[in-house]
């Protein structure tokens, strides 16, 4: 019976070691840890098979502090939808939702007379008193399916009296033959010499579905 024993301390005394480990701590001592007993995890994150892994929910508030130095980004995201929610943020940092119909009537006017890049919130442009010619940058087409913008420029000819252009950085399609990088529009010459045109993309192209 005595050896038996022996032999039952002896198994569950190497069952221990093998679960412990020894550390030293910075005064020198050794301490013996079982690794095991600190695998939990919380507040967003969960412990599986001895590793932290990054999922779980937040028991408390929480901030992520960046900088321009350390910075925060998510990478392959899935191309959204139109109808998706946006993520926003209040005065105070915290991320909230709200849903994309509640911005959809957020159309600003600009009016330019030099190069410019059209912000997510452009709806209609207006070039007025050009110098000389000009570029605008569409949004990329596949990242605005949907999207409507509306293009006026209003003068032909500058003071001196030369044709200025207003061009895009990728090719509008007038048609199936045909597609330019700039205004190509009826001149509107009754009403003082302007050119309009209502640009929409498909996800792919951007197309010029009217030139009133």
């Amino acid at each position: 019976m005595k050896k038996l024993v022996c032999i039952l301390l002896l198994i569950q005394s190497g069952f221990v070691i093998a679960q412990t480990e020894t550390v030293v701590t910075i005064n020198g001592k050794k301490v013996q840890i079982n690794p095991n007993s600190l695998n939990t995890a919380d507040n967003g994150l969960s412990a599986n098979a001895g590793n932290v892994q990054l999922g779980g929910a937040l028991i408390r508030s929480t901030t992520l502090a960046t900088s321009s130095v350390n910075t925060l980004a998510v990478t392959g995201l899935e191309q959204g939808a139109t109808t998706d929610n946006i993520i926003v943020t209040d005065a105070n940092g915290v991320l909230k939702k709200i849903s994309s119909s509640s911005i959809a009537n957020v159309k600003d006017v600009k009016i330019i007379n030099t190069n410019y890049t059209v912000t997510d919130t452009d709806y209609t442009i207006i070039a007025s008193q050009l110098s000389g010619d000009i570029t605008i940058t569409l949004p990329d087409a596949s990242a605005s399916k949907d999207r409507t913008l509306l293009i006026n420029q209003t003068n032909v000819l500058n003071s001196s009296g030369t044709e200025v252009t207003v061009k895009f950085n990728v090719p509008v399609f007038y048609s199936d033959t045909y597609s330019v990088n700039e205004i190509a529009a009826p001149y509107y010459s009754s009403t003082g010499g302007t050119l309009k045109i209502t640009l929409q993309s498909d996800g792919n192209k951007w197309y010029v579905v009217s030139s009133l």
